[in-house]
C-alpha cells in the first residue's frame, strides 16, 4: 500500500479554501505542512502569550452534521470549511478563525467509509501505519470514544477522540491555540442531539431532528449554469432539478422538501440585515463566518423554518449583496443536502469587479493566492491589485501571468517587511504541482479608502 507523506489530509483540506504559511519563525527554504495566516504584518516579534483560558463568555454552537453541541469561549468562531477525506471539516477557535495547528479541528465522516484506524492513519501518514497507532478509551457526551496522541515529523503533536456514533465517525482536536495542549473542558461540554426528542429534553426542539423520514438523493452526475439578470454572477445548479419561475428556486423531483434558493439585493449597506433573506418567521439557530474566495464578509447562517430546517449562505460583494441556501424538513436531510450548497458556492463566477475595503495588507496577498488556488474567474483576482498593476497585464491575459509559473500553484509561504508606512515588501516561496520551488516578491500598498492593494510583483533573479 502507497504511504504518502504526513499531514496530507489536512493538507488537502487546507486547500479548499485557503493554502497560506506566514512563516514568521520559518525560512523560506523550510515551509511548514501546517500552514499559518498572520492578519497583519509587524515589524517586532511579539511577546509569546500565555495558554488560552476560558472567558466568562461562553457560545453554544451546534454541528448539523455531527448531530450535536458544544459550548467554547465567547471569543471563538466555529467554520464550515467544506468536504475533505476525512469528511465535513470544521475549523474552530480564537477569531480570526484560520488554517494551522493553532485552530481546532472537527470531521463529521460516514462510518460506514471511514474506520477510526483508517482516520488516524490518514491524520499521521495517510495509510500503513497502523502499528504506530496507541489508543485509549474515554467518553465524550457520555457516548464510549477513543483517543490518541498523533505527531510526524516536524507536525506538533496533537490528541485526537473518535467517536462513533448514529452510524457517524466523529474526528476531533479540540485544544489550546497556543500551548496546542488538549482541551477536555471544552469536550467535556458536548452534548449529542437525542435521534428523537425526549420529555426531558432541555434542548429547544427546533434543533432536534424529527422523525419525518430523511428524503434521499442520486447521485448528481449534471450540472447546468445559472445566470440571474442583473446580479453580475453565475452559479451552477443540478440538470434534472426544476426552477420555480417566479424564484431563483430549484428543487429535485424525487425528493420532495428539499429545494435550493437564491436571492440578492443591489445593497450591502448598514440598512440591510441578514434576515431580510430568510422566509417570514424564520428564527436563526447559530451563524458564523464563511470562507469565500470572492468576499471576506460572507455569514454563514442555521435557521429553523415552519417546515423544517435551512442553511443560508449571506454575502457581501462590492455593492451587492448575495444569499445562497437549502432548505430541508429535517436535520439529517438538512446534513445529508450540504455537498449541493457547496457545489453551487464553489461554482460562482463574477463578472464584475468587487472593491473590498482591505484593511491589512496581509489581507491582499491572502485574498490574490486565495482566488488563485481556487481557480477563480479573473475578477476575483482583479479586486486585490491596484489599478496600475491592471493596466500592465496584456489583454486577453488572465491575472495568472502575473507569477510567470510554469505549472498549478499548490501551496506557498509568505514573509513580510515594511518598506515605509503605506509599502509592505512580500517575499514568496511557491511550491508548484510538479514539485518545483519558485520564489517571487510583491509590493503590497496603501491606497487610502479602499486600503492595500498588490502594487508589483518581480520575479528575483538568481543573485537576488
Amino acid at each position: 500500500m502507497k504511504r504518502r507523506p504526513a499531514g496530507w489530509v489536512l493538507f488537502l483540506a487546507g486547500l479548499l479554501f485557503l493554502v497560506v504559511g506566514c512563516a514568521d519563525n520559518t525560512s523560506p527554504g523550510d515551509p511548514t505542512p501546517f500552514p499559518t495566516v498572520t492578519t497583519a504584518p509587524t515589524r517586532t516579534p511579539s511577546p509569546t502569550p500565555a495558554p488560552t483560558g476560558t472567558p466568562a463568555g461562553i457560545t453554544k454552537h451546534t454541528i448539523l452534521p455531527g448531530n450535536f453541541s458544544l459550548l467554547l469561549p465567547g471569543d471563538w468562531d466555529v467554520v464550515p470549511a467544506g468536504l475533505t477525506p476525512l469528511g465535513y471539516y470544521f475549523q474552530l477557535g480564537p477569531r480570526p478563525v484560520g488554517p494551522g495547528p493553532f485552530s481546532s479541528s472537527i470531521f463529521v465522516a460516514n462510518a460506514a467509509d471511514l474506520s477510526t484506524i483508517a482516520a488516524a492513519e490518514q491524520l499521521l501518514c495517510g495509510d500503513g501505519c497502523a502499528d504506530d497507532l496507541e489508543f485509549e478509551d474515554t467518553f465524550v457526551g457520555g457516548e464510549p470514544a477513543v483517543s490518541t496522541v498523533l505527531q510526524s515529523g516536524d507536525m506538533p503533536a496533537l490528541t485526537w477522540i473518535f467517536v462513533e456514533r448514529d452510524d457517524q465517525l466523529l474526528i476531533l482536536s479540540i485544544h489550546d491555540p497556543v500551548t496546542l495542549e488538549n482541551r477536555p473542558d471544552l469536550l467535556d461540554t458536548i452534548e449529542f442531539i437525542a435521534a428523537t426528542p425526549s420529555a426531558e429534553a432541555t434542548s429547544p426542539p427546533t434543533v432536534t431532528p424529527t422523525s419525518t423520514p430523511v428524503p434521499t438523493l442520486d447521485p448528481i452526475i449534471s450540472w447546468q449554469r445559472a445566470s440571474p439578470p442583473d446580479t453580475g454572477l453565475s452559479f451552477e445548479v443540478p440538470a434534472d432539478w426544476i426552477e420555480n419561475q417566479e424564484n431563483y428556486i430549484w428543487s429535485p423531483i424525487v425528493a420532495p422538501g428539499l429545494a435550493v434558493e437564491f436571492n440578492w439585493q443591489a445593497d450591502s449597506g448598514p440598512s440591510l440585515a441578514a434576515d431580510d433573506f430568510f422566509p417570514a418567521g424564520a428564527e436563526e439557530l447559530s451563524s458564523a463566518p464563511f470562507i469565500l474566495p470572492w468576499s471576506t464578509n460572507a455569514i454563514s447562517y442555521t435557521v429553523a423554518l415552519d417546515t423544517g430546517l435551512a442553511s443560508y449562505v449571506v454575502v457581501p460583494a462590492g455593492d451587492r449583496t448575495f444569499a445562497f441556501g437549502i432548505t430541508a424538513p429535517n436535520a439529517q436531510s438538512l446534513a445529508a443536502f450540504q455537498p449541493v450548497l457547496t457545489h453551487l458556492l464553489e461554482s460562482v463566477r463574477l463578472d464584475f469587479i468587487i472593491e473590498p475595503v482591505i484593511v491589512e495588507p496581509a489581507d491582499a496577498t491572502i485574498g490574490f493566492f486565495q482566488a488563485l488556488i481556487n481557480d477563480e474567474p479573473d475578477e476575483s483576482l482583479l479586486a486585490f491589485l491596484t489599478p496600475r498593476l491592471r493596466a500592465e497585464i496584456p489583454a486577453g491575459e488572465s491575472p495568472f501571468t502575473l507569477l510567470q509559473l510554469e505549472d498549478r500553484l499548490i501551496e506557498y509561504n509568505l514573509d513580510w517587511e515594511f518598506i515605509t508606512s503605506n509599502s509592505v515588501l512580500v517575499t514568496m516561496l511557491i511550491t508548484l504541482q510538479n514539485g518545483m520551488e519558485v520564489n517571487r516578491t510583491m509590493t503590497v500598498v496603501n491606497l487610502g479608502d479602499v486600503g492595500w492593494r498588490i502594487d508589483e510583483v518581480n520575479n528575483p533573479s538568481p543573485e537576488e
